[in-house]
């Protein structure tokens, strides 16, 4: 099955300096990223051979972040064994994950990961409770361990005013060459600020780069709330830093791509000597293993712009072509291999790549991935995309009041 996802880079220098101009309450991070978790926890659960642990979490009226680690007995050393956590695993009437239909993935008897659940009631329970995990031991195996997984979580004393909240009232929609961006809502809380716009425009509509703060900086550059939630057609949901209560916001979009419909002809393509430069760098194939791809590596391409690759990685079976200032629909991709074999893509994204200077849309790219074999890795080979995505830039500021 094709899948398409949009990704978010976003670069943040260590220790940020930041200076605001209005809004911002806590003023050490970019949005999308954890907040500090200041509440130490001591939670410890073990069933069927696998433990879970919960050493730090943050509690706040619009989610609670958990700093989770897990750890399976006998797991083989020199193996990455994986253990995942459905959001079904969750049992009712307890803490649940954010996203309800997507797992929680963890490396076990690795470092802990900082996990995004959905808020504690002031008065309900604190406890996540968990039925099973599936566990993934690197080998290709896979098995479902059931258990009774308790976490009892300790809030803080000031629970309450941890859970503040404030609702803002949108104000009215910004329209700029076809699009329209509709603020929906937006909730402040003691961790971040989550604003939802809808998106109105051409079909195949989607914001690229991403939407910042106005009126706050960070080391001199634009404050960017990341996307964690909706997908093209839906509402879209943005996390920023915290902002001051009983302030108005803000929020400034300057770019969006529009992808040509299904169906709608046209293709690129580009031939690569993926054998040789594969050789040439000592890539086999392995999952971490990278390749550059440089002009040299080019045996051909369609005529007019061409199709810019700058890189290939591996990751478990998986080959992945990374595209730059391209943006093509699922619409007749392939890569055709040296014997004539055609292969469906199993992935294709997007993502932008930003920087606390503000260079929003610089490095914007995309990917598209393949399941391979090893004998699939030899001589020339041919990508195919389908016409790409336009590029839209403007400003597009929609306002929120208290």
């Amino acid at each position: 099955m094709r899948r398409r996802l949009q990704f978010i880079a976003i670069a943040v220098v260590a220790a940020l300096a930041v200076t605001v101009a209005f809004s911002l309450a806590r003023n050490d991070r970019q949005g999308g990223s954890a907040p500090p978790l200041t509440s130490p926890q001591s939670a410890t659960a073990e069933s069927g051979g696998v433990k879970l642990t919960v050493s730090r979490a943050e509690f706040s009226g619009t989610a609670t972040f958990v700093d989770l680690a897990a750890s399976v007995a006998g797991a083989d050393a020199t193996r990455v064994t994986r253990v995942t956590i459905p959001a079904a695993a969750f049992v009712a009437g307890n803490m649940a994950p954010a996203d309800l239909a997507g797992n929680i993935m963890l490396i076990a008897n690795g470092p802990a990961a900082v996990q995004r659940l959905r808020p504690v009631a002031a008065t309900g329970p604190a406890k996540i409770v968990l039925s099973y995990v599936d566990v993934d031991d690197g080998q290709g195996g896979r098995r479902r361990v059931t258990g009774n997984w308790v976490l009892d979580l300790k809030p803080p004393a000031d629970l309450a005013n941890a859970l503040r909240l404030e609702k803002l009232s949108p104000g009215q929609p910004a329209t700029a060459q076809g699009v329209t961006v509709r603020p929906l809502s937006a909730t402040r809380s003691s961790t971040e600020t989550l604003v939802t716009v809808a998106l109105d425009g051409p079909p195949g509509i989607e914001q690229l780069a991403l939407p910042e703060l106005a009126g706050a900086s960070s080391n001199g550059g634009p404050v960017y709330g990341a996307r964690i939630a909706g997908g093209p057609g839906e509402p879209v949901t943005f996390a920023f830093p915290p902002t001051t209560f009983g302030k108005p916001l803000q929020i400034e979009f300057t770019e969006f791509v529009s992808t040509p419909p299904a169906g709608s002809g046209g293709a690129r393509w580009v031939d690569l000597r993926l054998g040789d430069l594969l050789q040439r760098q000592g890539v086999t194939g392995k999952s971490g293993e990278q390749a550059a791809v440089d002009a040299s590596d080019l045996a051909g391409s369609s005529s007019g712009e061409p199709v810019t690759v700058t890189g290939i990685e591996f990751s478990d079976g998986i080959i992945r072509f990374n595209l730059a200032g391209y943006f093509p629909t699922d619409d007749g991709v392939t890569l055709t291999l040296a014997d004539g074999t055609k292969l469906l893509p199993a992935l294709i994204g997007s993502q932008t790549g930003t920087s606390p200077t503000g260079d929003i849309g610089q490095g914007a790219g995309s990917f598209v991935t393949f399941q391979f074999g090893k004998a699939d890795l030899r001589g020339t080979v041919r990508l195919t995309l389908a016409e790409p995505g336009s590029i839209l830039r403007d400003s597009w500021r929609v306002d929120f009041t208290p």
